[in-house]
């Protein structure tokens, strides 16, 4: 993930305190209390011996703090994310600065301005979208597929998930190539907002969008000829991925997962978050979004017709009233405890029958630590250090995404030998492209969908902000 945490200032501060006992009294505190969270991070199940999982996880200094509150910590962690913005705006980062002085804009962030966008039509009439990078090569067959789930209120127009796909592009093609790397926008997110929905059963995104994977996948390997598929799931993103491979067997050319701070039990992390100052005020910070997508969703809007639903998820607290203001009655749920039920991934994980790993922090302030989950081919890798989706190392970058790196290409690997479980077959060769003859090229571009070029709007990047 492009981000730096810089630590400049808080050195220089120190630097120029006069008293030299309280300045070496300082140091030694800071140094020792950082020293003890340094740790190897705890695995359960069967996790892949990935080199980032059985060496010591160097948390940045800055989200060490404060020690004797987790919550707090994770908070102050989750904030960073704040800096990778999908553009340039001087008066958010102004904003954010001023707000957390010590985490400078990254100048060196290269976020494209344009994406190409893939519409998939759903059966209820809806369209999703698969978002491409710029100047992607043709898709050609062999070719490995990296599909990214983005988690709530985010999609391929926030910063940080372009920043994961930036990252896997980079570094998958550059040891492994043929990789291409995209993000699904949900309904009504990112590119998304401006594809068809269902005018008879407006549906926003939410917890149950697992139900449409089917569909997206099945277009995948219609289109591009069922290549290796790789899932990574982010957030409420890695619920869905967990719900998708429990409900029923995947195809059998998707090869793994990854989540990242995935919520496992819905029911738990709605009571998580009412629970504790710090967790209602996160509470209360994830429903502005909600409510900012309700205005600008037109056709959902206009299904809550009922005023008192619409005034009730436009003054509620909590993303749980929320949800029963709105999600309940437009997607015909009994009540929220019948929405999260239907939705947990906790009800069937024990079915997932691919090769999972989940990445999790002790002190995530969103979404708690999953209990241990008997699961042969499940691992969960547990940190102290990383609130929700943070992770950052001592360099100030991320290192979940390090270990999605580590993981997807370790599957990949294991894939093309030929040694994947259930005896499905390797990988198939890829005609060098600087072999092929022009008329291949052209044949093997024309077999997927049609991609269009679309510009990030001012409403995905607000809902992404």
């Amino acid at each position: 993930m492009l981000v730096h945490l810089n630590l400049i200032p808080v050195i220089k501060h120190i630097h120029h305190m006069k008293d030299l006992g309280m300045r070496s009294f300082i140091i030694s505190i800071l140094f020792s209390q950082y020293l003890s969270s340094v740790r190897i991070p705890r695995l359960y199940g069967s996790c892949p011996k990935l080199p980032s999982l059985i060496s010591r996880f160097f948390p940045h200094p800055l989200t060490t703090f404060p020690v004797f509150y987790p919550k707090l910590r994770g908070v102050v962690t989750t904030t960073f994310l704040s800096k990778l913005m999908p553009y340039h705006l001087p008066l958010f980062h102004s904003i954010l600065h001023t707000l957390n002085p010590f985490t400078p804009t990254p100048k060196h962030l290269a976020l494209q301005n344009h994406v190409m966008s893939e519409a998939i039509d759903l059966p209820d009439g809806s369209q999703v979208s698969l978002v491409w990078p710029p100047c992607s090569p043709p898709f050609m067959p062999g070719d490995t597929l990296v599909l990214v789930l983005p988690g709530m209120n985010n999609s391929s127009e926030t910063g940080f998930v372009r920043c994961l796909q930036q990252t896997l592009t980079l570094h998958l093609t550059s040891s492994l190539g043929h990789v291409h790397v995209c993000i699904l926008d949900y309904r009504l997110t990112g590119t998304s907002l401006n594809l068809k929905s269902s005018p008879s059963s407006p549906h926003p995104s939410c917890a149950d969008g697992w139900k449409d994977l089917s569909t997206v996948i099945s277009h995948i390997n219609f289109h591009y000829s069922s290549p290796p598929i790789h899932l990574i799931g982010q957030s409420l993103g890695g619920g869905m991925t967990l719900k998708y491979l429990g409900s029923s067997p995947p195809p059998p050319n998707i090869i793994s997962a990854t989540c990242v701070s995935p919520p496992v039990d819905y029911s738990k992390v709605s009571s998580h978050l009412e629970n504790g100052f710090v967790s209602r005020i996160c509470n209360f910070i994830m429903t502005v979004p909600c409510k900012i997508s309700l205005l600008l969703h037109e056709s959902t809007r206009l299904a809550v017709s009922n005023k008192k639903k619409f005034r009730e998820a436009m003054t509620c607290m909590t993303v749980r009233g929320f949800e029963e203001a709105v999600l309940v009655s437009l997607l015909d749920y009994d009540s929220p405890e019948d929405y999260y039920r239907q939705n947990s991934p906790l009800t069937n994980i024990d079915n997932i029958n691919i090769d999972t790993l989940i990445v999790t922090a002790e002190d995530d302030p969103i979404v708690p630590p999953p209990m241990a989950i008997e699961n042969g081919r499940l691992g969960v890798a547990v940190v102290d250090f990383g609130g929700h989706l943070g992770f950052f190392d001592f360099m100030g970058w991320s290192w979940a995404d390090r270990v999605v790196v580590e993981h997807v290409g370790m599957r990949m690997r294991d894939w093309e030998g030929g040694g994947r479980g259930g005896g499905s077959p390797g990988r198939r060769e890829r005609t060098n492209s600087m072999e092929s003859t022009g008329s291949e090229a052209s044949e093997a571009s024309s077999t997927g969908s049609v991609k269009v070029k679309r510009r990030p709007s001012v409403r995905g990047a607000l809902l992404g902000f």
